[in-house]
């Protein structure tokens, strides 16, 4: 990856761009403190080519804001976050499901059927109607996030597409102003399996 030679680069933004996952070599920008659209790679060993894993962001020790996306395709959860002192502004993110494996059978109606294909033709083929995480995935994301515990200097944090059924266990926290006494901006967005706000607010 040619970017990977620009060593004196302090930001770089990938976001809203169709990357389905970023070559290895980010860790080699130590001078990054602004990374926007990092794309988690899928962490296959056997297939260097899909990309990035998360431990490659551990040596960007000077990264002020950071977005991670993907963060289903996680399979180790290295605390890559513990050592950001610097860290103000942080977006983990999940990417849902694609496809219509639990929607309901065509039971015959005809404008069920065009409701449904309505819902389908999203335009960019990204998220289909029906479409829900696995029980592996469940776990996984919970997993994932429960080591994924930010630093306390962080400002403004934003949780998107988290799949888990309860909030990560630094979210839950009863010491959580201690944790992150300098929070400013907290955003959960779409959580598809969290069904009550049970963190310590």
């Amino acid at each position: 990856m040619a970017v990977t030679r620009l060593h004196n680069l302090r930001c770089l933004h990938m976001e809203h761009t169709p990357l389905t996952h970023i070559p290895k070599g980010i860790g080699k920008l130590d001078k990054v403190n602004n990374l926007q659209g990092f794309v988690v790679g899928h962490e296959v060993p056997t297939k260097p080519e899909q990309g990035c894993a998360l431990e490659e962001l551990r040596a960007l020790c000077k990264l002020s804001r950071l977005s991670i996306s993907s963060l289903e395709r996680a399979v180790s959860g290295a605390p890559v976050l513990a050592e950001k002192p610097f860290l103000k502004e942080l977006t983990l993110g999940w990417t849902p499901p694609v496809g219509g494996e639990d929607e309901d059978e065509d039971d015959g109606d005809a404008d069920d059927g065009e409701d449904r294909e309505d819902e389908e033709d999203n335009g960019d083929n990204t998220r289909v109607e029906g479409a829900r995480w696995s029980e592996e995935q469940i776990q996984g994301g919970k997993k994932i996030c429960n080591v994924l515990s930010p630093p306390s200097s962080l400002r403004d944090l934003a949780l998107e597409q988290f799949p888990g059924r309860h909030f990560p266990s630094w979210l839950m926290s009863t010491s959580l102003g201690e944790l992150f006494p300098n929070l400013l901006y907290l955003e959960l967005s779409d959580f598809p399996s969290c069904m009550e706000l049970s963190c310590p607010l």
